[in-house]
């Protein structure tokens, strides 16, 4: 499955697909989720280059995912869905939104953030 992607997407975007959703024909995830876990996906991983919503939205139909709308607005998409967060990430993603001091902090490395985050 992910290797017919694989030659249609850019390769982080893959990575993301692989590490983060499971992809199956009547699985579904919501739109704002899925966009929001890339956005933190990609912070998390120390990404310089990444994609707006719209090249995210593209890269989704190319993988073959189908978006469901609402009848104004696209809510989510078919064929998707996203895999439980590892707890680590949970809490990188939660210290990053809560403290916005220690996101540089976030490139160092999970030990380097851990430190952070105890020493308050």
């Amino acid at each position: 499955m992910y290797g017919a992607m694989s030659s249609k997407n850019n390769p982080h975007v893959v990575r993301f697909f692989r590490d983060n959703c499971v992809i199956e024909t009547d699985a579904e995830a919501l739109y704002k989720e899925l966009w929001q876990r890339y956005c933190d996906w990609t912070h998390l991983k120390g990404m310089r280059h990444t994609l707006c919503l719209q090249s995210f939205y593209q890269h989704c139909k190319k993988a073959g995912f189908k978006p469901v709308s609402d009848g104004q607005r696209i809510v989510k998409w078919k064929g998707v869905m996203l895999r439980p967060m590892p707890l680590d990430d949970r809490k990188l993603a939660r210290l990053s939104s809560d403290h916005p001091h220690n996101s540089a902090h976030l490139s160092q490395g999970r030990t380097h953030i851990e430190q952070v985050v105890y020493t308050h």
